[in-house]
């Protein structure tokens, strides 16, 4: 693996972000990554991409090696660091991406800065109306049309992951990880020892979920929160890359999330992938990349 540089940029709002910066390419490419993880989650395509971009792969508040030194408590806090960390490196405009939660966070920066956008990626992203935690019963299985609303609630139904996390379960999370993330293959070892690591530093479990959970930017309630309609501010190229084998985000969230941005919105099916398409097919994800922001 080519070893990337991790660099440091301290924030005015007292926060520290780590990244990660490879290439040299003419445009900037941004890169934002999913819970339960970090910055790593971009490892391997932005190896990949190193010839065609400079990328910048941060790790968000909480996750990594980015401070949590004030609590981020909605969506909206993350796409300002995000905001900040561009404004530190002076870039104006860029190329944006983001994975799962990841884009979330981008979503909510792009409507509030759409004209620093040139084109948006979302990868296996949440939905515009964010994503919900189902309550689980005593079974332990999850209950249909529920939702974990409140942190109380949320911390209910996280607890056992907070404590692998304290206790350092490799075992516990490296079984998470792969029924959740790898549907057709697995990461080599050395590169999923180092993502159960990113796992062991996440410090904001309850309080992402919290704001994940709160997100909604379409122009329909859902069960946690009224829509903003901001989704009407995403009017540069949109490509939603979904895997049709996907556990987590379903390949239907793509299909909502296209129809709620119009006509900009182009859905791009990663077959044989799940969650995690860099794993399971990165020749597939780079080129996809490559052909949506060539």
């Amino acid at each position: 693996m080519t070893t990337l540089e991790q660099l440091t940029l301290d924030l005015p709002n007292g926060e520290t972000i780590a990244y990660y910066k490879a290439g040299s390419g003419p445009k900037n490419l941004v890169l934002i990554h999913g819970n339960f993880g970090s910055a790593i989650h971009w490892r391997l395509l932005q190896e990949k991409l190193a010839e065609d971009f400079t990328t910048y792969a941060l790790d968000l508040r909480g996750y990594g090696d980015t401070s949590y030194n004030t609590p981020a408590q909605t969506m909206a806090e993350y796409g300002n660091d995000v905001k900040l960390f561009l404004d530190g490196l002076d870039i104006k405009t860029c190329y944006l991406s983001g994975w799962s939660l990841g884009g979330a966070v981008a979503m909510e920066f792009a409507s509030n800065h759409p004209n620093m956008v040139e084109k948006l990626v979302l990868l296996e992203s949440a939905s515009v109306q964010g994503y919900h935690l189902l309550k689980r019963n005593f079974f332990g299985k999850p209950i249909p049309n529920t939702a974990a609303l409140s942190k109380e609630e949320i911390h209910k139904e996280v607890k056992a992951v907070l404590k692998a996390i304290a206790k350092k379960n490799t075992f516990m999370i490296k079984t998470i990880l792969n029924m959740s993330l790898f549907t057709v293959k697995k990461p080599e070892k050395e590169y999923m020892d180092d993502l159960v690591q990113a796992v062991f530093k996440q410090r904001n479990l309850v309080d992402v979920n919290h704001a994940l959970v709160h997100f909604n930017i379409s122009h329909r309630n859902s069960h946690a929160e009224s829509g903003t309609g901001k989704v009407d501010n995403l009017t540069m190229p949109v490509y939603i890359l979904q895997g049709n084998l996907d556990k987590v985000v379903k390949p239907e969230v793509a299909q909502t999330n296209a129809k709620a941005i119009g006509e900009n919105a182009k859905v791009v099916e990663l077959t044989g992938c799940g969650h995690f398409p860099p794993v399971e097919d990165l020749d597939q994800v780079v080129k996809a990349y490559r052909e949506c922001l060539g």
